[in-house]
């Protein structure tokens, strides 16, 4: 083969009974040279069969689950001395069949060069010695099994019957997990128990052990997956380990099919075992076309996958994540597509899961970070660039060092890394796993941003979100694939989730416009799919930007509105505004905030194109002073007016930016809907109220009838903060007294706050007032003078209820008494207070 094999070890090796090969010491791990013994393991009748049947590659020689790499075979193997190592593998021989091959491997240089020599012999071979056949003798030799089968098959076809008899295949998965957990004495006695439970659950079958952890039989199809779920439950019983399972594949024949079908149907069988390794609720499969379609496939993408790496045949795409709220590009998810000359694009569904099953997943991983960071590189010199999110399989963790690749990467190429995000499917992360957790933390704690990928698929979604920290969820596509209201209330409930822990949300496979509406209303932070754009090439993504005007993230930007998406839309009246300092544009706002516009007759605030002027905005209110309060402050603002006869809170807040460059988040009340008729003169009382809350810097209503006490306004400057809480009034007064107010005149306040006594001493005033000072502390630690005025004739729209009025300027109360003297001409006075406190 290789000609560096002198004729001394070509002569030994073709000598021997057993199969003998020598692999490269590289990556590339190509077979140098197999012995003749090799070809007849293989049904190889000449050297031409062996390299179409392998590829010249021990990955085309290994068909099995895990790694097709020596190396990690090797790694994961038993250690018979410090240079020899026992292992073992399935390998399709060149007529279609699965084998087992049991090997030793060492090191070598028989060729000039550091080399893999390993002996291999048939696994079936030496059960037929060592195997089951001795201990129970229902279980069959191979040999003595195959011929068996070949008879009951002629004789079923001779009778019109053939099919009544199905090949079966049994596989025990991470079987070697169960001897490193329990030794190979216990691994032997289990093999023992698996045998004996299949011969009682079908007792008259035909069976065999074809290796370590497979078996196959022959049995009657009358009741038959109810008879192997039976099998089933008994060995995972006995097992009781959650990822040490039983799975079965069955062969059904149809009733014209020939004795030819009978040759492979044991590894058609096989096949469909090996479709549901991953799928921890499903015990058996029945082989189809499809799958064999898909094992041929598996074979294919083993043997070429390192010819497709060399030959740049897998390409980056790149799909865009879109921002809700400023309904531009945020970032990229970097996508494999494979360009191959016989099967065409091979996508990742395809390619990626093999890839993962033989551990050369971080090969690909390898590859597609080096050639994002390229692009970025590129994207850099041209103009600005977004983040980009690499998709990392849960294998990663233990084959490679994620946060070294990364920080290499970025260091040669000079990307900062706040710009490489990290996805990882929830599939991987079903475990507690520490290195999995530490690994995430130190990518976190290094700036890269770390996501959950296909969340909402498994069975312990919520339940990861303890376990690891993430920056990002990514909802399943799945969710839209069933856009029903069921779906919806769970979309609602995730996003809600998700903001009140701080963590963004993306919604992916977003096609249609009512699926896009409903996220943006329930205030999905970041949207994915064909709705806005396909995965394509970097270049072509470029081209498909300009031509569909898609506008890309500034890095100011994603800091204001990543802050914002975070903001739930899902619990109250809630609306989002983009602010230039002099006018406001709405980017967001929910059912219920429409409502409250609904119910005020604000139609064009429903416009999503309408523009907040602050100049003409509820003229009268001081608007424009407001916004920049607000602007200046990171406290809820609150602005009090009377709109169709019924007053509102307007609640705004500043949430990231500067003055000129800034997000709010406002919500909207209406305090009370009067219901009765009212004079003509309610405007100029509308102004007067408004006048009279922009003098006081804090509105506190009593509620008596529900015992709260409500902060309607505060802006103490930061001297006086009372804020809302669930407790009574009087708990309340009694915390304003023992924080503020002065120690000789708490006595004397809480006394003057009793309801009793502010009813009794302002219906005896002639002003309908009554009025107290005392000392309040201030936060430099200082004591100041304020007066508080409880008043009747202001509370004319707040029945059942008394009113707290805090107020700075000394000159004010004279202004009052005779806007109140005004209003008091006009309205029917109903039994409930004000106080307003001045200094």
């Amino acid at each position: 083969m290789d000609g560096k094999v002198n004729d001394l070890h070509r002569q030994l090796y073709d000598e021997l009974p057993v199969g003998v090969i020598l692999v490269s010491h590289d990556e590339e791990e190509r077979i140098l040279y197999h012995n003749k013994a090799m070809l007849e393991e293989l049904q190889c009748a000449s050297d031409e069969d062996f390299h179409r049947c392998t590829s010249d590659c021990f990955a085309g020689l290994y068909h099995d689950e895990g790694s097709a790499s020596v190396q990690d075979l090797v790694y994961s193997s038993a250690h018979l001395n410090n240079d020899q190592v026992f292992c073992s593998f399935v390998t399709r021989t060149a007529l279609g069949h699965l084998r087992r091959l049991e090997c030793v491997t060492r090191k070598g240089d028989e060729v000039g060069r550091d080399c893999w020599l390993i002996v291999i012999v048939n696994a079936s071979d030496r059960n037929e010695q060592l195997g089951l056949s001795q201990k129970i003798t229902k279980v069959q030799s191979a040999d003595i099994f195959f011929t068996k089968a070949l008879e009951i098959a002629k004789e079923d076809k001779a009778k019109g019957e053939f099919g009544v008899h199905v090949p079966i295949y049994f596989n025990l998965t991470n079987f070697k997990r169960y001897n490193e957990l329990f030794g190979y004495e216990k691994g032997n006695r289990l093999l023992d128990e698996i045998a004996y439970i299949i011969i009682e659950e079908l007792p008259e079958a035909y069976v065999t052990h074809m290796a370590a952890d497979n078996f196959l039989a022959l049995a009657k199809k009358d009741d038959l997956t109810a008879r192997l779920e039976q099998v089933c439950h008994r060995v995972n019983n006995f097992i009781h380990e959650n990822d040490i399972t039983l799975k079965v594949g069955i062969r059904y024949f149809h009733k014209d099919a020939s004795l030819n079908e009978l040759k492979a149907s044991f590894d058609d069988a096989g096949i469909a075992c090996a479709t549901i390794k991953h799928e921890p609720r499903q015990m058996w499969a029945v082989y189809n076309e499809e799958m064999k379609k898909q094992a041929l496939l598996r074979r294919y993408v083993i043997t070429h996958f390192e010819e497709a790496l060399r030959n740049h045949q897998i390409d980056v795409y790149y799909q865009p994540v879109m921002r809700t709220l400023s309904h531009k590009v945020c970032s990229l998810e970097a996508l494999a597509r494979w360009q191959d000359d016989t099967y065409g694009l091979i996508m990742p569904d395809d390619f990626v899961p093999i890839l993962e099953d033989v551990h050369l997943i971080d090969r690909l991983d390898r590859y597609i970070v080096k050639a994002v960071i390229e692009d970025l590189q590129k994207q850099m010199k041209e103009g600005p660039i977004v983040p980009v999110s690499i998709n990392f399989s849960h294998y990663d963790f233990d084959i490679l060092d994620m946060v070294h690749l990364l920080d290499e990467y970025a260091s040669q190429y000079h990307i900062p890394r706040d710009y490489l995000r990290v996805e990882i499917s929830e599939k991987g992360l079903g475990k507690d796993n520490r290195q999995t957790r530490e690994t995430i933390e130190q990518l976190r704690a290094k700036s890269y941003h770390v996501s959950i990928d296909n969340f909402g698929k498994g069975f312990a979604s919520l339940e990861l979100l303890k376990r690891y920290k993430f920056d990002e969820i990514k909802l399943d596509m799945e969710f839209m694939s069933c856009f029903d209201e069921e779906t919806k209330n769970i979309l609602s409930s995730l996003v809600s989730l998700a903001k009140k822990m701080k963590i963004h949300i993306v919604a992916e496979g977003v096609e249609t416009q009512p699926q896009h509406d409903f996220l943006v209303n329930i205030g999905c932070e970041k949207i994915q799919g064909y709705y806005y754009c396909e995965p394509l090439r970097f270049d072509d993504l470029k081209a498909y930007g300009q031509a569909h005007h898609l506008e890309y993230e500034t890095a100011l930007d994603a800091q204001i509105y990543d802050q914002a998406g975070l903001i739930s839309m899902t619990e109250m009246a809630t609306a989002i505004y983009y602010s230039d300092g002099q006018k406001a544009y709405l980017l967001a706002m929910n059912d219920y905030y429409r409502a409250a516009l609904d119910v005020a007759q604000w139609d064009q605030l429903k416009d999503p194109h309408y523009v907040i002027d602050y100049q003409h905005f509820l003229p009268g209110h001081g608007f424009s002073e407001f916004i920049r309060e607000a602007g200046l402050s990171s406290e809820m603002m609150d602005l009090t007016f009377l709109k169709n006869n019924v007053f509102y809170l307007l609640q705004v807040k500043r949430i990231a930016g500067p003055l000129d460059h800034q997000i709010f988040m406002t919500h909207l009340y209406g305090i009370e809907d009067r219901g009765d008729v009212f004079s003509a003169h309610h405007e100029m009382m509308n102004y007067m109220m408004s006048k009279s809350l922009r003098l006081f810097v804090g509105v506190f209503f009593l509620d008596y009838k529900r015992n709260r006490f409500v902060t309607v306004r505060s802006h103490f400057h930061q001297d006086i903060k009372i804020e809302e809480s669930n407790a009574s009034i009087d708990d309340t007064l009694e915390r304003i007294a023992a924080q503020y107010v002065y120690k000789d005149d708490r006595r004397r306040f809480l006394r003057f706050m009793q309801k009793e006594h502010i009813i009794r001493e302002t219906k005896a005033s002639a002003t309908e007032e009554v009025i107290m000072y005392f000392r309040l502390c201030a936060s430099d630690g200082s004591y100041k003078w304020y007066g508080m005025v409880f008043s009747y004739s202001m509370m004319q729209v707040m029945t059942r209820r008394m009113c707290m009025w805090f107020s700075i300027p000394g000159a004010v109360r004279s202004a009052l008494r005779k806007w109140n003297s005004i209003i008091m001409k006009h309205t029917i006075l109903k039994s409930s207070m004000i106080m307003k406190i001045s200094n």
